[in-house]
């Protein structure tokens, strides 16, 4: 009766474990299958890695490298990765047998007894000392897997964590990148905006004077005022958010206030634009390592489950040991003891436990199979999204472009027209504003347009080309 009990246990055993393993070996699959389709399309262009440096600016190189060495997010991505390294050894040695030794020293005194009371013992004043040296070895068999199993899952789990820093890398060099040419907007927008409030300064003094000879009537002067100011409150917002891009680039760097930035920016509207190639298709994803971090922790939950599920199987453990003891060190060899322990446990009899813990591991690989499905679905959705984005500023930055060609020549018009007397002051302030507008709209423009093309590097993890 008890043989039949154990032999319908473990078929019961056998049966569940072989039940949830063929569930989750062909959703494994699929998602093999479908990321192999990725890396086809992905396979079929060159991605050059490096894409800040097709700028051709020495600062923004030096900048990136900068980053590189000392951003602290980084570095702490780095420290997951050897931390990973480290459990995946730790999880490893459970494959090997285990040794230990030891060496323990006893001291023993000679004693004499004198009377009958058990007080009346006194020492000889002689003693001897014991050396005892011992060796254990432990090793469990790894009859069914589960050990190679977890240590395989503890190496896709360092790959995942290597795939984090690479995407780490990644944002930072994009961010290092679109801030570096976000102050350099500032830099440009500053300089237009300080442009315009010394040529509304000239437009005052001219339109004062003229007032004080009686040429001209106070409203004149006061819509002059009225630009200055408009102007100024222009140039604390722009220096205001410079302050805020420079904070920004600095926490990159890792670098204090007290420590030097960047000694001159490029002119923004001389930068020469990359391009973005949108007859890539989307699915030319394989090259991200936010996707491949996901699709090793997705295996690393399918070995997971597989060394829980083979918790319910028998395991056996051989052990030895070997002592030997002697009153003098140079003996100790001299009479050895050996011993053998063999050790056969039975897991699944604890069936809560053990049933409790395999369904965990199985829900623990279904959010991960989720997780996967949902980058996926992100990152294709995030490229399409980035490749409109781009065609959108290239469109608008376009149309800036003849737009404010426009508003320099109506400008020009309506300052010769007001010289002339024939057109208001406030008609020609007008259309200097909309110039200097027009002027500014089109450095956001511009810096627009390299946000963007850079967003699509980072979100295909490079730039491609046929």
């Amino acid at each position: 009766m008890k043989l039949t009990k154990f032999t319908l246990s473990l078929v019961a055993m056998v049966t569940i474990s072989a039940c949830t393993s063929g569930r989750q070996q062909a959703s494994l699959e699929e998602a093999n299958k479908e990321h192999q389709s990725y890396q086809e399309i992905t396979k079929q262009y060159q991605i050059n890695e490096e894409w800040w440096k097709g700028y051709n600016d020495p600062q923004l190189d030096r900048l990136v490298n900068q980053a590189l060495e000392n951003n602290v997010n980084l570095a702490k991505a780095a420290i997951a990765v050897n931390m990973a390294l480290y459990n995946a050894n730790l999880v490893g040695a459970n494959l090997i047998p285990s040794f230990n030794a030891n060496e323990p020293v006893g001291r023993s005194s000679a004693t004499k007894g004198i009377g009958e009371s058990d007080t009346s013992m006194i020492s000889t004043g002689t003693s001897r000392v014991n050396h005892q040296l011992g060796f254990n070895l432990s090793y469990t068999i790894d009859l069914w897997g589960r050990l190679r199993d977890s240590a395989s899952a503890a190496e896709w789990e360092k790959e995942a964590t290597e795939q984090d820093l690479q995407a780490a890398r990644l944002s930072l060099i994009n961010a290092v990148v679109s801030s570096y040419y976000n102050l350099a907007y500032y830099h440009d927008a500053i300089a237009v905006t300080e442009k315009s409030i010394k040529a509304y300064e000239q437009i005052n003094r001219i339109l004062t004077n003229q007032f004080r000879a009686g040429l001209i009537d106070e409203l004149s002067v006061a819509q002059s005022q009225q630009s200055i100011l408009s102007a100024r409150n222009t140039m604390i917002s722009l220096k205001s958010a410079e302050k805020m891009a420079d904070q920004i680039l600095r926490n990159l760097l890792n670098l204090a206030p007290s420590q030097p930035l960047v000694a001159h920016y490029p002119n923004l509207s001389s930068v020469k634009l990359q391009g973005v190639d949108i007859n890539v298709p989307v699915s030319a994803i394989a090259n991200r390592p936010d996707l491949n971090a996901s699709l090793y922790r997705l295996k690393r939950s399918f070995k997971n489950l597989s060394a829980m599920e083979k918790s319910w199987y028998p395991t056996l453990t051989l052990g030895a040991s070997l002592s030997a003891s002697s009153s003098k060190v140079s003996d100790i060899g001299d009479n050895p003891v050996a011993g053998g322990l063999l050790s056969f446990s039975l897991p699944f009899l604890d069936w809560n436990r053990v049933k409790n813990n395999v369904n965990l591991s199985e829900e623990q690989y279904k959010l991960a199979r989720l997780d996967y499905t949902q980058k996926i679905t992100s990152a294709l959705n995030e490229i399409d999204g980035y490749y409109y984005a781009y065609n959108q500023a290239k469109a608008s930055y376009s149309n800036m472009r003849q737009k404010y060609n426009y508003d320099r020549k109506i400008s020009s018009y309506y300052q010769q027209r007001y010289e002339q007397g024939v057109t208001e002051l406030r008609v020609w302030l007008n259309a200097l504003n909309t110039e200097r507008a027009s002027e500014l709209a089109l450095l956001e423009n511009k810096y627009n347009l390299i946000k963007n093309e850079n967003a699509v590097y980072q979100a295909m993890a490079g730039k491609y080309q046929q």
